[in-house]
């Protein structure tokens, strides 16, 4: 087994201990240890031989609303990718991509469509000539499509969360083992500058042992129109306003954990424990539409019982010992912010959502003082990560500061080369599980809930795959 720099040896009491709390949980919810171990990983990996890869690759995307387009385009113009199929059950959004598709050299009409109803994927999915299949539809769709694309043997690239209940997590991690098929959560957050800057940071043992880390989604959708429509949750496809009426839970947390998970080596020498979670009071989108010229006291929405609490706080407690709070915020009026930060046994850098500022002790001039602006600057110059310092240019205007570009360069490789992802099918149902997790966290009083292992005991030897 690797030595891994950061890691620190806990007593077998310790390890029995951990054993005995998952064989509890698993028994609880009855899922997930019905596959062999030997079957938890696919043949193909970035340490097994492969096929040549193939210069050129058709990628379809199912559900081009808005970010769906979005990936289209930036799929669009990827070296050697053929736009092979789009599909929407929305004609609005299936007019708008084809703009994108003109915009991009494609004439009327070369695109196959598939429409007209919401099963209409699975006849894209029997074409032979679909190499990889982005799944971009809204979240109650995620599942039934991704778990479809896996079963037709197509290199599956899934937005964002990967699944919503714990059994769904089991069922994505399931099916990608009895298919073998290969498959990449499109988290692009894991491609933030900052957060790859400090990924080679820690692997350089700037910051010493890591001990605490702080994340989260905190993304305003203070005075949405949709606040203002009548809630009815068997029709509506706005995700926030139909979980919040649904849940209370950490309903986004892939885009905080997903950088701190690889920080942390999360499956690979590492695993998350238990998490607690607490939330406040559900009170911004009722007091919103009751003070709104276009709502009122009298307003349905004004005195609904919405579930979500306007924030929710998590704690996550690793095998290895460190801490992680997940912070979800998004109704209260506030800037955006992913609220990174790490700290070590030699220092702590908190990112451009908190004070931008870092500190090492030993190397930092003045004694317990941040180092700020251009000596931050230095910083992230000198362990810039070689993926941002080789594509920085290409990356100017793909999105989000340039992570999309990166997230789909990285799918179009994986799709041509059938290699293994950078974020695989374990890091979905990991990061994904903590909003039933959490959920259940909040119902029960913040009880300690604890992680299904989603790789069957792997974790102990699997080494760090992402930005290697």
């Amino acid at each position: 087994m690797k030595k891994f720099k950061t890691a620190s040896k806990q007593s077998s009491n310790n390890r029995m201990l951990n054993r005995r709390d998952f064989l509890k949980t698993a028994a609880a919810t009855g899922v997930g240890l019905a596959v062999a171990t030997e079957q938890v990983f696919p043949r193909s990996s970035r340490k097994t031989p492969t096929p040549k890869a193939k210069e050129n690759v058709s990628i379809a995307v199912i559900g081009v609303g808005n970010r769906g387009r979005h990936l289209l385009r930036l799929a669009a113009v990827q070296p050697g990718v053929k736009i092979g199929a789009i599909c929407d059950v929305n004609p609005k959004a299936i007019e708008e991509a084809q703009k994108v598709l003109a915009q991009n050299g494609y004439q009327a009409g070369s695109v196959p469509v598939y429409t007209g109803g919401e099963y209409a994927y699975r006849d894209l999915l029997k074409r032979d000539d679909i190499d990889g299949v982005i799944v971009a539809t809204n979240w109650d769709w995620h599942m039934p499509v991704a778990l479809d694309t896996m079963r037709a043997n197509k290199y599956l690239g899934l937005e964002v969360p990967g699944a919503r209940t714990v059994e769904e997590c089991w069922e994505l991690v399931n099916t990608h083992e009895e298919t073998g098929t290969n498959m990449m959560l499109l988290e692009n957050c894991c491609y933030d500058r900052e957060c790859m800057a400090v990924l080679k940071m820690l692997r350089e043992g700037i910051f010493g042992i890591p001990m605490h880390a702080t994340c989260g989604y905190r993304h305003s959708a203070w005075g949405s129109p949709k606040w203002l429509q009548p809630v009815d949750v068997k029709t509506t496809t706005e995700h926030f306003v139909k979980y919040a009426a649904l849940r209370n839970a950490d309903q986004y947390p892939t885009h905080g954990i997903g950088p701190v998970a690889n920080w942390l080596d999360i499956n690979c020498g590492n695993r998350f424990l238990y998490l607690t979670s607490v939330a406040t009071k559900a009170k911004t989108i009722n007091e919103y539409v009751k003070n709104h010229p276009q709502g009122g006291p009298d307003h349905p929405n004004a005195s609904y019982n919405f579930k979500q609490g306007d924030i929710v706080t998590t704690t996550i407690k690793t095998y290895r010992g460190e801490t992680i709070i997940v912070n979800y915020d998004n109704y209260l009026p506030r800037p955006y912010s992913r609220d990174y930060s790490l700290q070590g046994t030699n220092g702590i850098w908190e990112g451009l959502y908190r004070s931008r500022g870092i500190y090492i002790e030993g190397k930092s001039p003045k004694h317990h003082q941040w180092e700020k602006g251009d000596e931050y600057d230095k910083y992230m110059k000198e362990y810039d990560h070689p993926v941002w310092k080789d594509h920085y240019e290409k990356a100017q205007n793909a999105g989000h500061g340039g992570i999309d570009y990166f997230t789909i360069k990285d799918f179009v490789t994986c799709v041509k080369g059938n290699l293994y992802p950078p974020i695989d099918v374990y890091d979905a149902a990991t990061w994904s599980v903590i909003i039933p997790l959490s959920e259940r966290s909040i119902a029960n009083g913040s009880t300690p809930e604890f992680f299904p292992d989603f790789t069957r005991g792997k974790w102990e030897t699997r080494e760090p795959y992402f930005g290697v």
